[in-house]
């Protein structure tokens, strides 16, 4: 057995290489393609260009593995037919479990990969090239501030209305102290501007308001002992600023928003979406042994693959979106693709089993 898992591994080694080198570099001829105008605009040379794409390269490579793992075991389980191997390999007492197994585990380890690429390499790459794509390329190396953002601290309700992350500073700031029942304002806090530091905030252009003792207070700077990271606030938009994040990160910064009572759901779900991502490579594994089973034309394998894949993943991107958007359980709409996938493929498997078990009757 451990000849033939050897045998089957090293084939679709070879195979999956393949396609990954021809999917990436696909992938990169389009982008630097769609990119060409910018590039010519801001007369970008070479060099950037090209660290840019590189810099690019382990994320594309975690995003199209999982549709290359496809492709690959569809191509190799095709080539086993064709050259009647398959056949040899059933007539010599191998079962259908012991291919599932294989597919299972062999999958497992190309997880990892697609873990390492996404969550090592491909976040370092990320960042990389959006610094060079902002400031060397589209020259946006200025400040982009958020609006509007409510958060707790303490006592403290806290109402900050514009917000310029990237030098932890903003301006009208509102904090309201409530009393121990929550019903009454005891303390209202108002400044022009303030800075986010490490242990506290400077507040500048102060005021002060006691509604119980009817008197206000006014300072020219004041600091208070407020721990809240400004970036933050950035990473609940969801979306592209959640990609340069590693899980671990993301995780700690979903407990630290969590006690201050925003509203993480689209973190949540990103968070979980990376880990399901990478274990679709094994439900794509399982695809690609149903597709074998349907049809022994490569043409129209690799069509069902493809269909199958954009099934799966708009399911699973339009269950992310609810997630996002607290409409169903974060984790539930991350993982919700996966599960019903593994459901569908179990049904497949047991329906041939039994048919295959009636046969031999």
């Amino acid at each position: 057995m451990r000849l033939l898992t050897r045998y089957l591994a090293r084939q679709n080694l070879f195979l999956l290489l393949a396609i990954l080198v021809g999917g990436a570099g696909l992938y990169l001829l389009t982008e630097s393609f769609e990119s060409m105008d910018r590039f010519v605009e801001t007369d970008a040379g070479a060099g950037y260009i090209a660290l840019y794409l590189a810099a690019r390269t382990p994320l594309i490579i975690s995003r199209i593995l999982p549709a290359v793992f496809l492709l690959a075991l569809v191509a190799q389980l095709n080539i086993l037919q064709r050259t009647r191997e398959m056949t040899a390999l059933m007539t010599g007492g191998i079962t259908p479990m012991v291919l599932i197994r294989f597919v299972i585990i062999y999958g497992c380890i190309w997880c990892g990969v697609q873990f390492f690429f996404s969550e090592f390499v491909g976040v370092q790459g990320e960042r990389l090239s959006a610094k060079i794509w902002a400031e060397e390329i589209r020259d946006e190396s200025g400040n982009k501030a958020i609006a509007s953002k409510w958060f707790t601290q303490k006592d403290f309700l806290i109402y900050l209305g514009n917000i310029n992350p990237d030098d932890t500073s903003g301006s009208e700031f509102r904090a309201y102290r409530l009393n121990e029942n929550g019903l009454e304002i005891e303390e209202m806090i108002s400044a022009e501007s303030f800075v986010a530091r490490d242990d506290h905030w400077t507040l500048s252009n102060v005021t002060r308001i006691h509604p119980n003792e009817f008197r206000t207070e006014r300072f020219d700077t004041l600091d208070l002992s407020i721990k809240q990271n400004l970036e933050d606030f950035r990473l609940l938009k969801g979306g592209k600023s959640l990609i340069g994040l590693p899980i671990w990160d993301l995780y700690a910064h979903i407990r630290q928003l969590r006690n201050s009572g925003s509203n993480v759901e689209a973190m949540v779900t990103a968070m979980h979406g990376k880990m399901a991502y990478a274990v679709s490579i094994i439900v794509m594994g399982l695809f690609a042994l149903i597709i074998s089973q349907m049809t022994a034309s490569i043409y129209k394998a690799v069509f069902i693959g493809v269909i199958l894949t954009f099934v799966f993943y708009a399911l699973s991107t339009f269950l992310m979106a609810m997630g996002e958007r607290g409409l169903i359980n974060p984790v539930l709409a991350a993982w919700g693709g996966i599960i019903i996938a593994f459901f569908f493929c179990g049904l497949w498997f047991a329906q041939n089993a039994i048919l295959r078990m009636m046969r031999l009757r």
